[in-house]
């Protein structure tokens, strides 16, 4: 790839970076949405690819099955380079800033030091490739003033063309358990318990009453067994197992209201919607760090 291109229609040097993209679809979403920012703010053209060793970012990849508009320019096959973002502690994080500038210097790589928004993205003109969780609701929010339109299912499911006619019909309250991974780490994420969602199903509108909870969730039986401790609802809990990813979370951001985990998945299913008129969401995301800055919308409620 070259380092920039000559952009004819305005008879000026183009920079071009490509963003690497790693994790699940909640954290792609928050690449591509900075990338998009990056993009528009420098009037850079910005090319997106996939880590080669991230942790699960290759399976479950967004790019090929999201229609964006305008396109985006992506790398179907994962790039070469080594896992930084995997391997950077927070000692290594707080030395940020010097690896930066060697990384510039030598291979013009940019890693951003912050989990959220990044005071100094844009200074990173010349970075080749920008590593970056970019975890906040600012990114999204300037690219959208700018007009650009919620990502389109290319080609979707059986599974999701059904359940999109039946989520339009029962209208129902859409509520995220996340355990999986984050019982393998407890220490780092905090383990939503049963008091969380009690809490935040009674912060629900009176005129709600009636409608339905579909459960979505990474562990059913555990979901399953939650229901046990909840109010008396018609809960409904979403087979989900072999679907992608992201034909889940664009299916859960057609419920009326959201009761989200501390997950980049489900906030990115109630930020996507069109639909949901009350969101609530946990305050705090972590047990080993703060809570993201400017992740959580002000118009969200928080338990």
């Amino acid at each position: 790839m070259h380092y920039s291109i000559f952009n004819k229609h305005y008879n000026v040097l183009v920079h071009e970076t490509t963003f690497i993209l790693t994790g699940g679809a909640g954290n792609q979403l928050f690449g591509i949405y900075a990338g998009l920012y990056y993009q528009n703010s420098l009037s850079a053209r910005v090319n997106f690819a996939y880590e080669s060793s991230g942790n699960y970012s290759s399976l479950s990849s967004i790019l090929e099955t999201l229609e964006f508009t305008p396109t985006l320019k992506f790398s179907s096959e994962p790039t070469t380079h080594s896992t930084i973002l995997g391997k950077s502690n927070n000692y290594f994080r707080n030395k940020i800033k010097i690896y930066n500038k060697l990384l510039n210097i030598h291979n013009r790589k940019y890693l951003s030091p912050v989990l959220s928004f990044d005071s100094n993205l844009l200074e990173a003109k010349n970075a080749k490739s920008i590593y970056g969780y970019f975890q906040t609701a600012f990114y999204y929010d300037k690219v959208a003033e700018l007009g650009f339109v919620n990502p389109k299912l290319i080609n979707p499911s059986k599974w999701y063309e059904k359940n999109v006619v039946k989520i339009k019909v029962d209208s129902p309250i859409v509520m995220h358990v996340r355990r999986g991974d984050y019982l393998n780490h407890s220490r780092i994420f905090q383990v939503l318990d049963r008091d969380y969602y009690l809490n935040a199903i009674n912060t629900l509108p009176g005129d709600l009453i009636r409608n339905p909870i579909w459960i979505f969730s990474d562990d059913e039986i555990n979901a399953q067994e939650l229901i046990k401790y909840l109010p008396d609802r018609n809960y409904v809990v979403i087979d989900q197992i072999d679907q992608k990813p992201i034909e889940v979370l664009l299916l859960m951001s057609a419920g009326v209201a959201h009761i989200t985990a501390n997950s980049t998945f489900s906030w990115w299913s109630a930020k996507l919607s069109n639909s949901s008129r009350h969101i609530v969401a946990p305050q705090t995301w972590f047990k080993d760090r703060p809570t993201p800055k400017d992740l959580l919308p002000k118009n969200w409620r928080y338990i």
